[in-house]
């Protein structure tokens, strides 16, 4: 009997770069706020001396958050520009080691900033992954 295999279908047809930018938008906005409205207490939490440093952060998230929205929304994304934000991501990733390894951090700002960028990690594979899919022309460019 050869049924069809509604997984592998949707799989296929799942527009991978598109919606993994838009899920790393949403991760950055939800972080950036979080750290711009809450920055006092983000930073007592994690172990930093000055709230303005977490408040810049968050600022400078919103506005990732806002471009990884617009490029997502372009009906052909353009990829070098995709690419530029796999390895936007990959600094983040990279810049957390000597973050974590200079000991400024509290234990729970050391967990949170490594889990924060295992998250970001994830993003960074997942919209490679969707570069190469669409170089190699497995998916449609329309949106979805």
């Amino acid at each position: 009997m050869n049924r069809p295999n509604f997984i592998a279908d949707a799989w296929h047809r799942l527009d991978l770069l598109r919606w993994s930018l838009r899920a790393n938008g949403l991760f950055s906005v939800t972080s950036g706020l979080v750290f711009t409205v809450f920055a006092a207490a983000v930073t007592e939490r994690i172990g930093l001396p000055d709230p303005r440093v977490v408040g810049f952060v968050g600022l400078n998230l919103l506005g990732f958050a806002a471009f990884l929205f617009w490029v997502s929304s372009r009906q052909v994304i353009h990829l070098p520009t995709a690419m530029a934000i796999v390895y936007m991501d990959l600094a983040w990733v990279a810049g957390t080691v000597p973050l974590v390894a200079a000991g400024w951090l509290s234990e729970f700002g050391n967990v949170a900033a490594l889990a924060i960028a295992g998250g970001v990690l994830s993003f960074a594979l997942l919209q490679w992954l969707g570069v190469r899919r669409q170089r190699r022309g497995l998916q449609a460019t329309a949106p979805a």
